[in-house]
């Protein structure tokens, strides 16, 4: 497996891997990850699967999931700023001190296989190493996600307030938004 750069030419790619692991009602539209990527392309990267039967099957590597982030100026207390198709472009200041994880997902056959937490240690370390001034890791995660809402625990991120009724259920009428941030250790730029 292999972290890198998110291209242009990747988003159709990255729109079969939304399609997969999300419901229709909570999908974000080519648009918003097009903006993204053109915001802050240094934030989007993908894990490939560059294993040799997969590039032979492929003849390329496999897209195995994405991540998409901006940087923010402060932690908002509006709910605003949480919204599915929010604009990164408005919200992104690259001089900022919180990294907003704003999408996280893998290819449902790469589910499972302990792939998500290096790749996302991976992801952040990364952004953080190369922008020395966050200071803190914010994300919005569903409370029906159980093991996402877990893996977020294990890497140090604490519950700090919860959006009733944000995302829509396939099990209910509607589930809580819950925030989540932790720091940095500024000393390694560790995330």
């Amino acid at each position: 497996m292999k972290i890198f750069p998110a291209k242009s030419f990747d988003i159709p790619e990255i729109m079969k891997i939304e399609r997969a692991a999300f419901i229709p009602a909570i999908q974000e539209t080519q648009k918003t990850f097009e903006e993204r990527l053109r915001t802050f392309p240094e934030g989007f990267l993908l894990l490939a699967d560059n294993s040799p039967q997969t590039v032979l099957e492929n003849k390329v590597p496999l897209i195995a999931g994405y991540f998409t982030s901006e940087i923010w100026n402060f932690i908002p207390q509006s709910d605003d700023f949480f919204t599915l198709g929010h604009s990164a472009q408005k919200n992104h200041h690259k001089e900022g001190s919180v990294l907003y994880f704003s999408s996280f997902a893998l290819l449902p056959s790469f589910q499972g296989k302990k792939l998500a937490e290096p790749f996302l240690t991976g992801c952040l370390n990364s952004i953080c190493g190369s922008f020395p001034k966050i200071k803190t890791i914010v994300l919005l995660v569903n409370a029906e996600w159980l093991g996402a809402k877990h893996l977020y625990e294990k890497l140090g991120f604490k519950e700090v307030r919860r959006i009733k009724d944000f995302f829509p259920s396939l099990k209910q009428e509607a589930s809580d938004g819950i925030i989540m941030q932790k720091s940095v250790n500024s000393r390694d730029a560790n995330c």
